[in-house]
């Protein structure tokens, strides 16, 4: 229980703030500065913190109460498509620079019709696309049926060509992120294939059936 509710603590951090996850936790409502009090609630969140505590079973049914109500869901959900639209921009603009810094006029290799390619294949989502993986994560919260959501977000994480990465470490960490969305979009459709030949099918050039199933769920 104490470390479902350090979880469902730390997602309303992420995605409503400091403030939100401070009251769901009931921590002390005295004039302690902001310093103090974002180490209390780091200690019931961090592991890896020094001083980490076990939330106690009081602690941890007020933030599970908090967190279950249906209006706390139903801003986290709204929050998480946000979150969404936030991650896929970020990355898109991350690899736009990256374009610049090496076929820019003044990078390491002048190229502008690759310049060109790379700016074009990272494009910022459109206002419909926005619109469309938000609108997928608020219908989610109102169904509770997340499946349309995640393909939608894994959709856009696939078109990201990870070969744009600066470095390595962050294509592999990116690699990683694409890999979980998928698995999740994957054990949604209930699919015969493995996991391994369905990738292949749906992200790949084949053009197959298996492809028509993310539009099922409205990609």
């Amino acid at each position: 229980m104490s470390e479902a509710s350090r979880q469902q603590l730390k997602e309303i951090r992420t995605l409503q703030g400091f403030e939100a996850a401070y009251k769901a936790a009931g921590l002390p409502k005295d004039n302690a500065k902001r310093n103090t009090k974002v180490k209390r609630l780091s200690r019931l969140i961090n592991r890896n913190t020094g001083g980490f505590k076990k939330m106690d079973a009081k602690t941890s049914r007020k933030v599970s109460r908090t967190y279950q109500t249906k209006t706390r869901q139903k801003a986290l959900i709204n929050e998480r498509g946000k979150s969404a639209v936030r991650s896929v921009q970020k990355v898109k603009a991350l690899n736009r620079k990256e374009a610049r810094r090496r076929f820019g006029k003044d990078g390491l290799y002048p190229d502008a019709k690759k310049l060109a390619r790379r700016l074009r294949q990272n494009r910022g989502l459109t206002k419909k696309q926005k619109d469309s993986l938000q609108s997928s994560f608020d219908e989610a919260a109102s169904t509770g049926d997340f499946r349309k959501a995640r393909a939608g977000y894994t959709t856009n994480l696939s078109q990201i060509d990870i070969d744009n990465f600066a470095s390595d470490r962050h294509a592999a960490q990116y690699k990683r992120i694409i890999d979980k969305s998928r698995r999740a979009t994957w054990r949604d459709l209930e699919s015969d294939l493995t996991f391994e030949e369905w990738q292949r099918r749906a992200f790949g050039i084949d053009n197959t059936p298996e492809k028509e199933s993310l539009k099922t769920l409205g990609v």
